[in-house]
């Protein structure tokens, strides 16, 4: 499931970046279409997302422990060798 957002996030990026037009400013109603569009793609994905992180929160939460575990470890490793 992650790869697949993975890719379809690549794929928006990739076909962007392709494009030559200058860009334009949008007036009120293409700004309120995609101020919808927004909103109306975060009220789909949310759901998804939240479960997603719901069924990995022990893996996250264990990673991100470790992770700042090490980084403060490393912070006091060299406080220790200033201080020597």
């Amino acid at each position: 499931m992650k790869q697949a957002l993975l890719v379809l996030l690549l794929a928006c990026l990739a076909s962007m970046a392709c494009d030559d037009q200058k860009e334009r400013p949008l007036n009120a109603k293409s700004r309120k279409q995609v101020s919808q569009a927004y909103a109306d793609t975060v009220r789909k994905i949310t759901p998804i997302v939240d479960s997603i992180c719901a069924a990995n929160q022990d893996k996250l939460v264990a990673e991100l422990s470790d992770s700042l575990y090490k980084v403060r470890i490393a912070d006091l490793e060299r406080q220790r060798k200033r201080f020597q």
